[in-house]
């Protein structure tokens, strides 16, 4: 049950949860249940469901992409936009999908009237390495629904994995009823809207959570079953049980014919995810070890089921013992706090520092992606300053490699491993 409220999120991709509070990182997470269960959820969405790790394996290609240009060039221009044309395809297949980029507002508290959703398109291609490095020309579709007589609210990925988080809190916690219905009741007030009030929650999840194992989550939403004629004849007839079964046998039929199975394309993605992440963190044997054991895990426990569906019909007792479970066999890399106080939850400690990684990379991105205006030497300064003593003063200056080398400078290291120590940053 919720005895306090507090917000927090998860950053996708990058394997860490933040509290909104100052407050003792492990007495925050004792404290705030219902809030660490919503980020955790969103944790093992990034593990498991295809479209997340597409996402982060699209990171590692535009981190490649921002190296590269680095290497050739000697220097990094802010905000970057030396973007090869692979990038540029999966950057515009990442916005137009994912939601809440092309609207008027990312967050609706309250919505009174909503209009049909429209779908736009624009057109990409590319080769794509899962299907014999075919050359494609395809549409990326977005959605785009007014509401509230005149906002313009953009539908996506992130709307069906709020729902899910949102919807699994709220079973087993005491909702405070202040989330936003835009994104957590989406999917709600889109069958509602589309006439199928009828759809059980339990049933509207679980299509919430088959539609992330497709590339355009929110369009196979609405081509597969808001739209679908025989989809909404024929759901009033079928149990919970009986949906959750056929979903399971789902075949995705790709732009050029190629046609997989939902685990097929889990068990494809989880490969991909461990290859990839592996070559990007070749230097950290720690993370290494780590990403084994999240893909063993995820293929062996989590992939052929329905994990969030199953998490929402469990009882709480269960679902509290579940979070734990998973817990034990492969931890949680990082939870801070808002003065980004850190600790990392692992069943065993060994290079459990090395998760500073993940973050390091997220902060690289918002550091030569974000604006002109020109900022602190270091990207993790306040970071450092909060969780160690390796750092003074001096490390918010251009101090020399071998001063930076001594101090066994985790920023540091992560130059080093990408071969950028030399590279100026140029604002």
């Amino acid at each position: 049950m919720r005895l306090d409220d507090i917000g927090g999120h998860y950053n996708p991709s990058f394997f860490n949860m933040v509290f909104e509070t100052n407050e003792d990182i492990s007495g925050a997470i004792n404290k705030y249940t219902a809030t660490f269960a919503h980020e955790f959820i969103h944790y093992i969405q990034d593990i498991i469901l295809p479209y997340n790790i597409r996402t982060n394996l699209s990171r590692l290609h535009w981190f490649s992409n921002m190296r590269q240009s680095a290497l050739d060039n000697g220097y990094i221009i802010c905000p970057f936009n030396d973007w090869h044309s692979e990038s540029k395809t999966t950057l515009l297949q990442y916005s137009m999908t994912m939601g809440g980029i092309f609207c008027d507002s990312r967050f609706v508290s309250k919505v009174w009237k909503l209009e049909d959703a429209i779908p736009s398109s624009k057109k990409a291609s590319g080769f794509d390495a899962s299907y014999s490095m075919k050359y494609r020309e395809f549409n990326v579709y977005t959605y785009n629904m007014r509401i509230n007589n005149g906002i313009m609210y953009n539908l996506g990925a992130r709307d069906l994995l709020e729902y899910i988080a949102h919807q699994i809190e709220s079973k087993h916690f005491v909702s405070d009823g202040r989330s936003p219905q835009l994104p957590y009741e989406s999917v709600d007030l889109l069958f509602e809207h589309y006439g199928l009030s009828g759809v059980s929650n339990a049933i509207r999840l679980c299509i919430a959570e088959v539609c992330l194992y497709n590339d355009n989550p929110i369009r196979f939403l609405f081509v597969n079953f808001l739209e679908n004629e025989e989809f909404r004849q024929g759901i009033a007839s079928l149990s919970y049980e009986e949906v959750y079964k056929k979903f399971l046998s789902l075949e995705f039929v790709s732009t050029d014919g190629v046609k997989e199975t939902i685990t097929h394309k889990t068990n494809r993605r989880l490969k991909d995810f461990e290859d990839n992440l592996s070559l990007h963190y070749s230097n950290f044997d720690g993370i290494k070890n780590w990403i084994k054991k999240v893909n063993d895990f995820s293929e062996k426990e989590l992939s052929n089921r329905f994990i969030f569906s199953d998490m929402y019909t469990m009882d709480t007792s269960k679902f509290e013992e579940t979070i734990s479970w998973i817990i034990s066999n492969i931890g949680l890399p990082l939870v801070m706090n808002e003065k980004e106080e850190c600790i990392s939850l692992q069943s065993t400690q060994d290079n459990a520092n090395e998760f500073i990684q993940f973050y390091i990379l997220q902060r690289f991105f918002g550091y030569v992606s974000g604006g002109t205006e020109k900022r602190s030497v270091c990207p993790i300064y306040n970071f450092c300053k909060s969780n160690g003593d390796i750092c003074d003063e001096q490390c918010n200056r251009n101090l020399q490699k071998k001063q930076l080398e001594d101090k066994k400078c985790p920023y540091f290291g992560f130059l080093k491993s990408y071969g950028l120590m030399d590279i100026e940053i140029k604002f």
